[in-house]
This record gives structure tokens, C-alpha cells and sequence, in this order.
């Protein structure tokens, strides 16, 4: 829906792994989110291919029942 590629991790559990970055970064392990992004191993790559009037006509529909939630 956002038009965006997607990069789908090699590690499965991003928050321990989120939680241990931070750890290093704050003991000095790593030094700038530049030595974790150097670390970064992507599985995969969905790269998007819907329509833009699909998504445009889907977007329009969310907006709406959101709306609809929001109201009641």
C-alpha cells in the first residue's frame, strides 16, 4: 500500500536483536547505526507491483472506514 520496497531480515526476532544493538551502541560495542546497518543481512526483497488506481481505489476505502470507526 505505501508503493515501497520491503526487506525481509535474515534474523526472524528483529526485537531481541533491536534490544542488543541498542545494548552495544550504548556500551561502545558498535559506535554509530552506521556499524549496525553494516551488519544489516536482507533474505529477501518484496518489491511492490500493484496498480496505482488499485491502490489508490484500496487507500480511499481504509480512509473511509476509518473515518466510520472514528465517528462512532
Amino acid at each position: 500500500m505505501l508503493n515501497i520496497p520491503v526487506l525481509v531480515p535474515q534474523q526472524s526476532e528483529s526485537t531481541s536483536l533491536g534490544v542488543a544493538f541498542l545494548a552495544g551502541l550504548h556500551t561502545g560495542i558498535w559506535k554509530s547505526g552506521a556499524d549496525l546497518r553494516a551488519l544489516q543481512t536482507v533474505e529477501c526483497t518484496y518489491t511492490p507491483a500493484m496498480e496505482a488506481e488499485t491502490r489508490e481505489q484500496l487507500l480511499m476505502g481504509w480512509q473511509k472506514a476509518l473515518r466510520q470507526t472514528l465517528t462512532v
